[in-house]
């Protein structure tokens, strides 16, 4: 038990236990940080893909209804904003609606205007 408490001693002591400590937090800490870097970009991915896909719903939702384009513009880009702010995810209403916008120029169910001026 004295060699024990000899050894412990000396740890404290001598000053190993400090730069033990010093070597553990010199190398954890990129590690760390790079950890939570990883997540935020995470979950930032996962928030663009469901706001893709709330728009995508939103403007497939509005297709039949007696508005005029405008209108369902602000209404699906309201109606998505607020969905993603219920769920706690805050999008900036400009990136919303150019979800929205994408959004409408994807869907198979929005009609396709083709210029006769162009062919």
């Amino acid at each position: 038990m004295k060699v024990a408490n000899d050894v412990i001693s000396w740890i404290i002591n001598s000053g190993f236990l400090a730069l033990l400590i010093y070597i553990v937090v010199a190398f954890g800490k990129p590690w760390v940080d790079s950890k939570i870097k990883h997540a935020k970009t995470a979950q930032e991915k996962e928030a663009w893909t469901l706001l893709e896909q709330v728009a995508m719903t939103a403007v497939n939702a509005r297709v039949g209804k007696p508005m005029t384009g405008q209108e369902k513009f602000i209404n699906a880009s309201t109606a998505v904003q607020g969905y993603l702010a219920e769920k706690g995810i805050d999008i900036d209403m400009k990136q919303v609606e150019a979800a929205v916008q994408s959004a409408y120029e994807k869907s198979p169910l929005t009609p396709t205007v083709i210029n006769k001026e162009e062919k």
